[in-house]
């Protein structure tokens, strides 16, 4: 038994940005940096950082750091997603146990969160501030400044899994998107419809359409690549005019005989299996 006393949780600092398609850490994850331009839909997340950072930061330095780390941060994201996960295999003894412990903390997401989550910035202990009554009343954890961009962002993931349990994100599993996506469902795997339907029809592909999956689809970065790119379609428009259908469009053309099996249920939120439609009997025509 316990004697009874006032719950005195130590708890992180609430964190106002309230997770949704939003949040810091799924807008940086899908951030598409393209030269010096400020990516499309990063004002919000440029200001979030501006007041966490020390004035010493500019918009271009801050750009520049996310840029170059962002492969990191979306492996470190897509492990949070997994339940942080890492199989070592079986334990068989005390020794194998140690032994896998430095192998995890060797692991470079979990390196990562440690680095830019607890050792930049730092954790110091603040006052519970939410009572208007007591504001001063109870013990929370805040981070003490952060150091990079990186450490702001990997806080509010550690408030997250804190608080809900979750960083509410997964990775698409179409292999040619593999976009971060606000998971509403358990059993949502793909950002959308379309990819959903790509993953399922690039699996009953022949090796001539794998192949053209597997092309490479990287923006052109020079005058030169777009010339190049015309110069291509142009070609491939040639051959389809000279030699008849190609891997394309029988590509598309699976793809639109799979859609034509489904159909999306928004009452439900589902995507749900449609039913052949029945042939009506034509009514013989009424005598004159």
């Amino acid at each position: 038994m316990f004697p009874k006393s006032r719950r005195n949780l130590l708890e992180l600092t609430y964190n106002d940005w309230v997770p949704s398609r939003n949040s810091p850490h799924l807008v940086y994850a899908n951030m598409k940096f393209v030269g010096n331009e400020v990516p499309k839909g990063s004002r919000r997340l440029l200001r979030y950082l501006e007041g966490s950072l020390p004035s010493s930061w500019t918009e271009e330095g801050i750009l520049q750091y996310l840029k170059e780390h962002q492969e990191e941060f979306r492996n470190c994201l897509d492990w949070l997603s997994k339940d942080s996960f890492v199989d070592f295999g079986p334990i068989e003894n005390e020794d194998d146990e140690s032994q896998f412990r430095e192998r995890w903390e060797k692991q470079p997401e979990v390196e990562f969160l440690q680095q830019h989550g607890l050792d930049h910035g730092g954790v110091a202990f603040a006052p519970r501030t939410g009572d208007p009554t007591h504001p001063f009343q109870g013990l929370e954890l805040h981070q003490k400044k952060a150091q990079d961009p990186l450490d702001a962002i990997c806080w509010y993931l550690i408030t997250l899994l804190s608080t809900y349990g979750s960083v509410f994100v997964r990775r698409c599993g179409y292999r040619k998107c593999r976009k971060f996506f606000w998971q509403r469902t358990v059993r949502k795997h793909f950002c959308t419809d379309s990819c959903r339907a790509l993953e399922n029809v690039a699996s009953v592909c022949t090796d001539t359409d794998v192949e053209f999956l597997e092309e490479d689809e990287t923006a052109p970065n020079s005058q030169d690549d777009l010339v190049r790119k015309d110069e291509t379609a142009s070609n491939s428009q040639d051959n389809f005019k000279r030699k008849g259908e190609t891997a394309k469009d029988r590509f598309k053309k699976r793809r639109r005989e799979y859609m034509k099996e489904y159909r999306a249920n928004l009452r439900r939120r589902i995507i749900e299996y449609r039913r052949p439609e029945k042939k009506r009997k034509k009514k013989p025509p009424v005598p004159p």
